[in-house]
């Protein structure tokens, strides 16, 4: 229940009024369906509907090479994420306030593949990645938002 009002309220603050999005309707409905089935953690239907509406309303941040310098996300890991900054951060160029935010390569790997276009959706995620995970995409969520979203202290049981 309280993972469907979260995603209303992402619909409700990141999108316009009247302004029609087959896309993220499409995901949303994905997003409810993984809530009904028991076999998805819950956590992980949040986190792709998370991620679902950073893609499908441009805000998504790139995972794809650092936001400072360049270079490509090579698995040199730790890797930080700093939603100021748009994306990850690579070893060289972390200071020290970005490193509370780190990111093992394999978090970045599976980041980079549901930034595709039609991404491979897994149903299951290791729990310490599904972790790492979920800091990035709520970040960037209330980043967007302005605000915390007020169903997270509903959904704190799953994180």
């Amino acid at each position: 229940l309280y993972g469907g009002y979260c995603i209303a309220e992402l619909l409700e603050g990141l999108t316009e009024e009247f302004d029609p999005h087959p896309g993220l309707y499409e995901e949303a409905l994905h997003g409810l369906h993984r809530l009904d089935d028991v076999t998805v953690e819950p956590q992980l239907a949040i986190v792709l509907f998370e991620f679902a509406v950073l893609r499908e309303t441009g805000h998504l941040p790139n995972f794809e090479q650092c936001v400072v310098c360049g270079r490509a996300a090579d698995g040199r890991s730790p890797y930080a994420f700093w939603v100021s900054q748009g994306g990850i951060l690579c070893r060289e160029c972390q200071k020290q306030d970005y490193r509370r935010n780190r990111l093992r390569m394999k978090s970045v790997e599976l980041l980079q593949l549901w930034s595709q276009p039609d991404p491979i959706i897994l149903e299951h995620v290791d729990a310490s990645i599904l972790k790492e995970i979920s800091n990035v995409t709520t970040t960037a969520v209330t980043y967007y938002l302005g605000w915390p979203p007020k169903t997270l202290r509903y959904l704190k049981q799953f994180r």
